[in-house]
């Protein structure tokens, strides 16, 4: 009910992944955009090999979705020309790449970092200061892994992690390790 009533208000409908479709399908008949921050297929592949009928589910659910879309927006050019050459798209997808606006956002002042290296409790004469941020999605936590093992290797330097990834780290952390929150 609550998908019908909003998307009854909506002007537009974009399907942040495709494992929406099938439910926005029952309650929309418009267009309807995909925004595909991954080849899902691809992505999902090596947690799923062992389960083919999810796969064969998600590849059909995925295909559907990108073909029957008024537009996709893929992130990169490679998952731009894969998602063509997967699903066998009339159009090629759109790209909008991840980023940053570096007109709009500048790297913080000298002593704003030594604010913030205080505040986190970071001394000032170590080495670089990483920030990893994501949420808890198997890709994030196989980087996070090897994050963990970046920051036992170079103890110099320190590492934050951001996000519901975090979730996965073990309780042992190596000193230069830091854990934000959600």
């Amino acid at each position: 009910m609550c998908l019908r009533d909003q998307a009854a208000k909506s002007d537009v409908i974009i399907a942040s992944h495709p494992y929406s479709w099938p439910a926005l399908r029952l309650v929309w008949r418009g267009p309807i955009h995909l925004d595909a921050h991954n080849v899902e297929y691809d992505l999902k592949f090596p947690h799923l090999e062992d389960v083919p009928e999810y796969l064969e589910r998600l590849d059909r659910i995925e295909g559907e979705c990108a073909r029957e879309a008024a537009t996709v927006f893929a992130c990169s050019e490679q998952d731009a020309d894969r998602l063509s050459e997967r699903y066998g798209l009339a159009r090629r997808p759109v790209v909008v790449p991840n980023g940053v606006d570096t007109r709009q956002i500048r790297p913080a002042a000298a002593d704003e970092k030594a604010s913030l290296r205080k505040r986190l409790g970071i001394p000032k004469d170590t080495g670089y200061v990483a920030l990893f941020a994501g949420s808890d999605h198997p890709p994030n936590r196989e980087a996070l892994s090897i994050l963990v093992a970046c920051a036992v290797e170079n103890p110099a330097d320190w590492f934050i992690v951001l996000g519901s990834v975090a979730a996965g780290l073990p309780q042992e952390l190596p000193p230069n390790l830091i854990v934000a929150g959600v």
